[in-house]
């Protein structure tokens, strides 16, 4: 996919209200625009689509739909074209017919043929109209299904009659030996183990399995059935936080499906102003596989609609906090935009209830935005982080540790306000990526550690006088069983202990954290001093994004503030403002607005 700008309009009645940002969005040079094809409704109880149903009934198709939504925008901004995101969730008269919804109950269905089948009738029918009809147009399509559209099941451990039927033939052709069906509710009584007992760690692998399995088997449908060189891809990679919910396995679904990106919600967390914002995904990994990344800045504004439907509000606290003044507003959008280039991502602006992008400060510098990316976009060789957030798919499957909140905590805001810049990791990435430039490598979760990867990390982490983090209790657990005494082994440190744990190895050093309390930003800032990380600022306001040639700064509290850079260049310039800030020159300062956000471009 190619790097691109764009814009999301929003869900439901709200839609209709919003027609004249398209032309707005085209004034901006924004003409990428997602096409919302959907016949069910979102969490909050509204339509996705507020045009009617194409898929109306079993085996009949109402494509005068998609002409009417497109021939809409198409007056508004003439020369738009689209990522049509193909919302293959059950319509309510086949989840009544079925008695099964893929909205909850993914897996389930994609183990029913009926379903599988009329799903498939339906995406080859709406494909192939579009294919014929606006080749011209589509540049892309979005595959959505499952729960918010990004492939959740949120019933993946529920051991169902139809679930049960099917494990059994599951095990056969993945060569397993089937174990004990779980009884319902049975995985939440061991949240205080080591690991799981083996039945449930083969269930949940069964559960995340389904899940990847019917995503490839749509992916690739599309994939047989379209234009070569136009675009395909959706939220699958999510192992952050929500991995639980059926995207473990995404290593196997990128090399099976070969998607072409991946989208990223920004708000999956509450994010106070001030805050760093960022993603769930494995950046190695995406890179690995070719994915490209499109961010979605899915952020409530100050002027986001809050009724989105007769007698339905959003709320306004948890991820759909809202900025509170159009100061917030602005910071956001600069912070969420300065992600994009830093990282070298494609962007979207998601107008995800209506009413974000009315303000004249807003709109005022979303044209900015329009101009800067023709500018700056392609300029970012992407990040230069030396801190790698390193994630096992495996160990999550094996262990409660993927469940907790250390992972989120470190990436949403411990290692932020530390001042560290860092990139994402899984596992397998290790075994072929260049480790060179990370000074710092923090394993989430290793309590299960297999011998073959504990071998790798010991050949290509452990040294070269690196600092290596670990989490909880690496090692505890292998493919042979529990083994305390492993741990020592593994880190210097002996099980059992709380807070942190260090030890000096000949040519490395290694650090552990057991719990949140002890891996605090100020602890955090330690281990970065001890590991030789670069610091760009003393202030421990300053949340940081880093590639070579870019730097983003954002703070909800104003002063002039240093930054120190790793290299001298010849100019640096904040390109929101358009002002020289130093030539010739690794260090210099820069005054704040309370909430700012700054880019800078290094020449």
């Amino acid at each position: 996919m190619k790097q691109l700008i764009a814009y999301s309009p929003p869900y439901g009645e709200n839609y209709f209200k919003e027609f004249e940002v398209f032309s707005f969005m085209h004034s901006c040079g924004i003409d990428t625009i997602k096409l919302i094809l959907s016949n069910t409704f979102s969490r909050m109880g509204i339509p996705y689509s507020p045009y009617p149903p194409i898929w109306p009934k079993a085996g009949e198709y109402d494509f005068t739909v998609v002409d009417r939504q497109i021939n809409d925008i198409l007056q508004y901004n003439p020369t738009a074209r689209f990522i049509a995101m193909i919302d293959l969730n059950s319509p309510p008269w086949l989840a009544k017919a079925l008695g099964k919804d893929s909205f909850q109950e993914l897996g389930e269905c994609f183990l029913d043929s009926e379903w599988v089948r009329q799903v498939s009738d339906y995406q080859d029918a709406l494909t192939a109209y579009l294919e014929k009809n606006y080749a011209d147009r589509v540049e892309a399509y979005y595959v959505a299904c499952g729960r918010t559209q990004e492939w959740f099941d949120l019933q993946m451990l529920s051991p169902s009659p139809i679930r049960t039927a099917n494990y059994r033939k599951w095990c056969t052709e993945h060569g397993k030996v089937p174990l004990a069906i779980p009884q319902e509710g049975e995985y939440n009584r061991y949240k205080d183990a080591l690991v799981l007992p083996e039945h449930l760690v083969q269930w949940k692998e069964y559960g995340n399995s389904l899940t990847a399995e019917c995503a490839a088997y749509f992916f690739k449908r599309i994939r047989s059935k379209v234009r070569v060189e136009v675009s395909i891809g959706g939220v699958f990679g999510n192992i952050h936080d929500l991995g639980s919910s059926g995207h473990l396995n995404a290593e196997w679904f990128y090399r099976d499906a070969a998607p072409d990106f991946y989208i990223g919600p920004s708000c999956n967390s509450e994010i106070p102003m001030g805050g760093a914002s960022g993603f769930q995904s494995a950046q190695l990994m995406l890179k690995r596989y070719g994915i490209s990344y499109l961010h979605s800045c899915d952020r409530q504004l100050s002027t986001t609609e809050t009724e989105i439907g007769k007698g339905i509000h959003v709320p306004v606290h948890g991820i759909q906090a809202r900025q509170k003044n159009v100061a917030e507003d602005v910071a956001c959008l600069k912070r969420e935009f300065a992600i994009a280039l830093v990282h070298g991502f494609s962007l979207w602006f998601f107008n995800i209830w209506g009413g974000a992008y009315r303000g004249k400060k807003v709109r005022s510098l979303l044209q900015q935005f329009g101009t800067l990316w023709k500018d700056y976009a392609k300029l970012s060789s992407g990040s230069d982080a030396e801190t790698l957030l390193v994630f096992s798919p495996e160990a999550a499957l094996h262990c409660r540790c993927g469940d907790d909140m250390l992972g989120s905590q470190l990436r949403r805001r411990f290692l932020p306000e530390a001042g560290i810049p860092f990139t994402t990791a899984t596992l397998n990435d290790l075994y072929e990526a260049n480790l060179s430039r990370f000074k710092l490598i923090i394993f989430l979760c290793t309590d299960y550690l297999s011998e073959r990867d504990l071998k790798m990390i010991q050949e290509r982490v452990c040294c070269d006088h690196r600092v290596v983090v670990w989490c909880n209790q690496p090692g505890v657990a292998n493919e042979h069983g529990i083994d305390k005494e492993r741990m020592e082994r593994i880190c210097g440190v002996p099980f059992g202990r709380t807070g942190k744990g260090e030890k000096q190895f000949d040519c490395w050093k290694s650090v552990v954290f057991r719990g949140a309390d002890s891996c605090m930003p100020e602890a955090l800032r330690a281990v970065g001093m001890d590991a030789g990380l670069h610091f760009f600022t003393d202030a421990p306001d300053l949340k940081l994004w880093s590639s070579p040639q870019f730097l983003s700064a954002h703070t909800c509290m104003g002063g002039v503030k240093t930054l120190r850079l790793k290299r001298k260049v010849k100019r640096i310039t904040e390109i929101f403002s358009g002002l020289i800030k130093g030539e010739n020159t690794d260090c210099f300062t820069d005054e704040f607005a309370a909430p700012d956000t700054k880019l800078y471009y290094l020449r």
